[in-house]
């Protein structure tokens, strides 16, 4: 420690002054740690369950945060709280009172040893940077391949990509920044306060000369971040909610945009005095402690004059006077801007005259539509398949969807019917050879269904049954589907099912095991070998290809086994892999079961919903996934019949989207 030169024999700081001053930095580290901990925390499990996991765009450490911080954690006794039930106050409140002790046990470490605890908290803040930069890495890869819009915003004339693709990335960035040179400038003033034995003498000396050029380069860093962040700001009234319209209104225009680009102008000199005074220090801008501080207070009250007094009096007296004249011309780039990102500019309008007489040339000209006109729902169907097709308790259909296939019919548009399956049972040596082409015609036609995939439920495995083995290696995948028409009932008020049951299909290679109606059906809808691995309800994880052989469907009173012969799963292999997997898994028998072999394949995440939100979290998805059957083979005359027998033609399809909130 230098002892600083002056010829003031008083201390610069007493105790009186140093102890509060003390408490102010330790509290504002304390804070900063509890504001990035928490932006943390909340990316630490990510909920797949959502339409959109991608991370919002984290808030930076500003005036605004700390309030945040201490409504969050210490207002008690409003009607929010009132109306909570017990268990959500006794959540938060444990959750206060671990912030309270983390803030505490901050303060106390500070004092004791402070350069070691802010080594500590350093490291811990790194940690916290480094995963909250991260997370936000589809923004980071948007930001180098942005598109372009060839549209400008009216007020500032940047591109709309500009808003979607490179703005949050300098947000993000203050975000980081903004913490990352506050904490450097409070550290390193509260190591020097505390240096020299100067609580326990009660007086602080002042700063030595090298000490005054480190906090001056610290401060000019530090003024720098908040001039950018003023700039940032600018860019931010374009999502401004103070207005009428959502955007940019008269008050953000004509009193806030000036103001931060005379805040961001204003700090930006402070920091080049600032830097100037660290390169080239000067005796006549020499300050005690105590003089900086009313300088910092000055600079204080000019921001919230013009940050928030004046805008508040232009809104109030300006603006509320006579608003709508007012405005109106940003109410109408509102309009503009929302009509412009939505692409309703794009729409025709049409008048629909409903009058008018229904002949029977509108219906032939419409046979498709009035041959597929819905006689069933998804809620009967499922309750149908439910009590018929479930087979064994243990599957499920989640769900039924509806879909269009491309089935080939007699010439006379006769679709499949109960009929034709009763006779293809009572001959199923003709199920293998289509009729000939020379005696029945044949086309195609586009028919409407539903289809349902029966998926495995391990929840409704009975008790005595659900060992690890059977979770993990036995029950690993459930099988078919139903598929009905939407427009045909079944002798008894039943659904016509063109393909149904399991284990009695008469054709294997074709049928895959599941009953069809007729031989037209089994042409026309790909089934091969309908193994479902992954669903809506496949929430376990599952090891493939072990010394156990897998169920894989039943056959009367007896059941068919199968080994996993698929491209997916991780392959566990070595010790180090299955230490690894057991680890994040937190299943510890996977170390010791002797069921693996070096085949073994590691099958996790099989719900679609959370599988596609971690392939590409950037996209927003549709909650319902539905099952399609389809041949992608190229060439489908020269798929073998053996390739048939072991080929799954099961596909999830999701609909996703992409979207943003970042549209002017």
């Amino acid at each position: 420690y230098q002892q600083p030169t002056t010829n003031n024999q008083q201390p610069i700081l007493t105790l009186r002054s140093l102890l509060p001053l003390v408490l102010i930095l330790i509290l504002l580290i304390g804070l900063i740690v509890l504001h990035y901990g928490k932006i943390a925390l909340s990316l630490w499990q990510i909920d797949f369950s959502l339409s959109n996991v991608t991370p919002s765009l984290p808030s930076s450490f500003s005036w605004a945060s700390i309030q945040q911080l201490l409504i969050d954690n210490f207002q008690f006794g409003n009607q929010e709280s009132a109306t909570n039930s017990s268990v959500t106050s006794v959540t938060k409140s444990a959750a206060t009172i671990g912030q309270l002790a983390v803030v505490i046990g901050i303060s106390g470490g500070l004092v004791m040893n402070p350069q070691f605890g802010l080594i500590a908290i350093a490291i811990i803040l790194s940690s916290l940077w480094s995963l909250i930069v991260s997370s936000q890495w589809g923004i980071i890869l948007e930001s180098l391949h942005p598109t372009g819009f060839n549209t400008n915003d009216p007020l500032f004339g940047q591109d709309i990509s500009f808003y979607l693709f490179r703005f949050p990335v300098w947000q993000l960035l203050d975000v980081w920044l903004g913490g990352l040179v506050l904490f450097g400038l409070v550290a390193t003033a509260l190591i020097y306060l505390l240096s020299g034995n100067s609580i326990s003498e009660g007086k602080f000396p002042g700063f030595s000369s090298s000490q005054l050029r480190h906090l001056y380069g610290l401060g000019s860093t530090f003024a720098t971040a908040i001039a950018f962040r003023y700039w940032l700001y600018r860019y931010e009234l374009l999502y401004s909610v103070r207005g009428v319209a959502y955007g940019a209104s008269y008050t953000e225009v004509n009193a806030q945009l000036p103001i931060n680009t005379g805040l961001s102008f204003l700090t930006g000199a402070i920091a080049i005095v600032l830097l100037l005074q660290a390169i080239c220090p000067s005796k006549q801008l020499q300050r005690t402690i105590k003089t900086g501080l009313r300088l910092l207070g000055f600079y204080l009250i000019v921001v919230a004059i013009a940050g928030v007094i004046i805008p508040a009096i232009t809104q109030r007296l300006g603006v509320q006077p006579n608003e709508l004249a007012r405005e109106r011309p940003y109410i109408e780039r509102s309009i503009a801007l929302t009509r412009d990102a939505f692409d309703l500019d794009s729409i025709d309008t049409e008048i629909f005259n409903p009058e008018g007489e229904l002949t029977r040339a509108d219906i032939d000209n419409n046979i498709l539509t009035i041959g597929n006109i819905r006689l069933w729902d998804t809620r009967p169907i499922l309750q149908t398949n439910r009590q018929l097709q479930r087979i064994r308790p243990y599957y499920e259909f989640p769900d039924a969807d509806i879909d269009r296939y491309t089935l080939r019919v007699e010439a006379s548009g006769t679709s499949p019917s109960s009929e034709e399956e009763e006779t293809n049972e009572q001959k199923p040596e003709q199920t293998n050879a289509l009729p000939s082409s020379s005696s029945v015609p044949f086309t195609n036609s586009k028919q409407q269904v539903f289809i349902s995939p029966r998926e495995l439920d391990y929840n409704a495995v009975p008790e005595q049954a659900k060992t690890w083995v059977n979770q993990h290696l036995t029950y690993t995948h459930g099988y078919g589907f139903t598929l009905s028409p939407v427009n045909t009932a079944d002798q008894g008020g039943l659904p016509t099912y063109f393909i149904k049951d399991i284990g009695t299909g008469t054709d294997p290679g074709r049928g895959g095991n599941l009953s069809t109606s007729s031989p037209l059906i089994r042409d026309s809808i790909p089934i091969g070998a309908p193994r479902i691995y992954y669903g809506e309800l496949t929430d376990t994880y599952v090891m493939t290809s072990t010394k156990v052989k897998e169920f894989d469907y039943p056959s009367g009173e007896d059941n068919v086994y199968n080994t996993y012969d698929g491209n997916g799963g991780i392959s566990i292999g070595s010790t180090w892999r299955k230490l690894l997997f057991a680890q994040y898994l937190k299943d510890w028998q996977m170390l010791f079961t002797r069921n693996f072999t070096p085949q073994t394949k590691l099958l996790f995440r099989r719900n679609i919903n959370q599988r596609i939100r971690a392939i590409a979290p950037f996209l927003r998805y549709d909650d319902d996934p539905y099952l399609v059957a389809a041949n992608t083979e190229t060439n489908q005359q020269q798929t073998t019949n053996n390739k048939q027998q072991t080929t799954n033609y099961l596909y999830w399809i999701v609909d996703g989207y992409t979207t943003s909130d970042r549209y002017p």
